[in-house]
């Protein structure tokens, strides 16, 4: 019985030792930097039209092109530390880094 409680005991332990994560760590000057760099990060968007390239004829016979609305988002002052992580509702993750940037 003894033996299967310290079976029981080391099992539990490994478990639990494989789910501490340890974050990396930097000192309270960065932390702060980077804090103001994240609060510079500003987030937008507009409802735009565009084109799907298809056309369709109107009451005087003139074609004219069939558009659907879509939103563009805008991302203003990402830097070069930071990077941006968008989750879209079928749980795709997209990344920005400052280099994909205009």
């Amino acid at each position: 019985m003894r033996i299967a409680k310290q079976m029981v005991f080391s099992f539990l332990l490994f478990i639990l030792g494989m789910n501490i994560v340890m974050a990396a760590s930097c000192d309270y000057e960065t932390q702060i930097d980077l804090q103001k760099q994240a609060l510079n990060i500003q987030a937008g968007y507009e409802i735009v039209q565009y084109g799907i390239g298809e056309y369709d004829y109107g009451k005087n016979d003139e074609p004219y092109e069939l558009s659907e609305q879509g939103i563009q988002i805008n991302i203003f002052n990402l830097t070069p530390d930071m990077y941006l992580v968008l989750k879209t509702p079928e749980n795709e993750e997209l990344t920005y880094y400052y280099e994909d940037t205009e």
